[in-house]
């Protein structure tokens, strides 16, 4: 999936942080209906992801 006008771009990776990236398109559509859904919720797991991630 190439970056298009008006995608979203994440910061990047700063210090220790991880540069969390998605496996597949599913996973990207999932994430966006996700932070539509609960996006304090969202924003706190990628801050995890990104900082501390687990397999």
């Amino acid at each position: 999936m190439s970056p298009q006008r008006e995608d979203r771009a994440a910061p990047p990776p700063a210090g220790d942080e991880w540069d969390v990236r998605f496996a597949n398109g599913d996973a990207a559509k999932g994430w966006e209906q996700l932070g539509t859904q609960a996006p304090g919720n969202t924003r706190v797991a990628w801050l995890l992801m990104r900082t501390g991630p687990a397999a």
